[in-house]
């Protein structure tokens, strides 16, 4: 059965393609593309902020960055899933899309992921874009499973650039070694950002905006070689690594003409990615960060440092989930990421799954009490939740983060103050995932 469902997938993924193919031929949008190990889907969603009242564009819905999930953006269907109705309804729809006259958008915001070496090379074969960005290709990646090493995983990904069409424009994090060390072709325009003083767009003067001794989002300065100086804020998140979309954005609209003020007005208004260090009001006036979308080595690590740093009237709690796809590596990365926790203020740790103990371990030997620690299997345990609801206290801060195979949304919804907030505010909430 599985081998017959493997070969219609096959099939539709080609359908899908060729109707694709068709579609950027007949209707010839610009593509910006993005990629990275760090920050791909932030990065798209800010990006589509703060250019949609400028231009008319289309960007991927969720994560939809696979070989399958960038056809379905250019043709503007939804995933099917496991429904073959759907996928059968979403080739027809893509053929009468194809001979249509309606409007089609003039930019797409296509995010790129790799699982499997050549993801990028056979896309780039029929997909070629404008505008290349690179976000961050971290020393531990994710999905690094079925690959030999890490270099295959940015060479990979690198194969983004390599694509990007004469005269087109390269967009990249400027205080990332490996990416500023990627091999660019010829006839590009190249624009960087980053804190680093030689970029394009520079970024200082991070701040966490706090309300009521709570923190309510964050606060940077701006400034380009243009001579652009702006502050920009943004609403209910935590890190200044969600600065860097923000100036990613800022540098793809200086790629295609989009003045900088237009930009930064427009990102002022964006919505927080959910899943991806969301503040949100918690069980007993406590404080979630909900940084549930998925979970990698530097990303952890990241967010322990970053909760680590704000303020707070209560303890700070991590709630972490599994780290999956890391190969070999994956007992040493959740130790490393545990022994971070009791350094950077974490008093208590609760985990979930049998490779996030290994986080345990670590933050014990990193000085955290054995009794301050909790591990269970998965967020199907109902232990789990009786825990929470007796360790938690008015002004605690909660990071709950986890891959997203480990389902901490589930964590996070529990422990929300409003249960209705979940649908709007955190990932994973349509139908299909609630069956899971």
């Amino acid at each position: 059965m599985s081998k017959i469902k493997n070969i219609l997938k096959s099939i539709i993924i080609k359908i899908l393609t060729l109707e694709s193919k068709v579609i950027l031929k007949r209707f010839n949008p610009r593509i910006i593309a993005i990629t990275g190990s760090v920050g791909k889907t932030t990065t798209k969603d800010v990006s589509y902020s703060a250019l949609k009242k400028s231009i008319h564009v289309r960007k991927n819905e969720k994560s939809f960055n696979s070989e399958i999930g960038v056809p379905l953006t250019i043709l503007g269907l939804p995933n099917g899933w496991s429904n073959p109705r759907i996928w059968i309804n979403n080739v027809i729809k893509g053929f009468l899309r194809c001979v249509s006259f309606k409007k089609y958008p003039d930019y797409l915001i296509l995010e790129v992921g790799v699982d499997r070496p050549g993801d990028i090379e056979k896309l780039t074969k029929w997909l070629k874009p404008d505008v290349a960005v690179m976000t961050r290709l971290p020393e531990r990646p994710a999905h690094v499973e079925f690959f030999n090493s890490k270099e295959d995983v940015w060479n990979e990904k690198r194969n983004l650039i390599s694509a990007v069409k004469k005269g087109g424009a390269v967009v990249l994090n400027n205080d990332d070694e490996e990416v500023i060390n990627s091999k660019l072709p010829d006839d590009v325009k190249v624009f960087s950002y980053g804190k680093n003083l030689s970029s394009d767009v520079i970024f200082d003067n991070y701040k966490v905006r706090y309300q009521g001794g709570e923190p309510v989002g964050i606060s940077a300065s701006i400034k380009t070689k243009r001579g652009d100086e702006h502050n920009i804020n943004l609403d209910g998140v935590l890190g200044d690594h969600h600065i860097y979309p923000a100036v990613a954005a800022i540098s793809i609209g200086m790629a295609i003409d989009i003045p900088v003020a237009e930009i930064i007005e427009a990102i002022g208004e964006h919505n927080p990615t959910s899943g991806r260090m969301r503040i949100l009001k918690g069980y007993e006036d406590s404080i979630l960060i909900d940084d549930t979308y998925n979970s990698s080595p530097t990303a952890l690590t990241k967010a322990i440092e970053e909760v680590g740093k704000i303020e707070s009237k209560g303890s700070k709690i991590a709630i972490l989930g599994d780290m999956l796809e890391l190969g070999k590596d994956s007992s040493q990365a959740h130790r490393e990421a545990g022994e971070t926790l009791f350094s950077n203020g974490f008093e208590q740790l609760v985990t979930v799954g049998v490779r996030a103990s290994h986080i345990a371990e670590g933050a014990i030997s990193g000085g955290m009490k054995l009794d301050n620690v909790a591990c269970f299997p998965s967020t199907d345990d109902v232990d789990l939740y009786e825990h929470l609801s007796v360790l938690i206290s008015e002004g605690d801060v909660l990071l709950i983060k986890g891959s997203q195979g480990s389902r901490m949304e589930k964590v996070t919804k529990y422990l929300l103050k409003d249960q209705e907030e979940a649908k709007d505010s955190l990932v994973r909430q349509d139908n299909i995932w609630l069956k899971k």
